[in-house]
């Protein structure tokens, strides 16, 4: 998927600021979740739809029953493809200290989101 590029032209007095369409670091980590979080109870993959303002990624299931709400914002882990997990882990692909939907929130809401 193409990072596009835009032009911030607020307050502009001589450069230009270039400022890409999305963060590639917090699109890493939503589809990484995607995959590795999406409890397939209706057997539908996650749906991923490109905004001119935003990325919506969509996942039509549940929390798995060992999660809370509370720990999926705070990042605790609980991948439900547990073998398809490791093989990330092991490719260096992810981690397993549950930071990608803080990371995916605070670069949305900034830091004071979580305080």
């Amino acid at each position: 998927m193409p990072n596009i590029i835009q032009a911030d032209e607020t307050n502009r007095l001589v450069e230009r600021k270039d400022v890409p369409l999305f963060s590639n670091k917090v699109f890493s980590e939503a589809i990484i979740n995607a995959v590795l979080h999406d409890y397939q109870v209706s057997r539908n993959e996650p749906m991923i739809s490109v905004f001119s303002d935003r990325i919506g990624i969509l996942l039509r299931g549940t929390l798995v029953s060992a999660q809370t709400k509370e720990g999926f914002f705070l990042g605790e882990s609980v991948p439900v493809k547990e073998k398809l997990s490791e093989i990330f882990l092991q490719l260096h692909i992810s981690e397993k200290y549950g930071r990608g939907v803080p990371t995916i929130i605070i670069a949305e809401h900034g830091k004071s989101y979580y305080i």
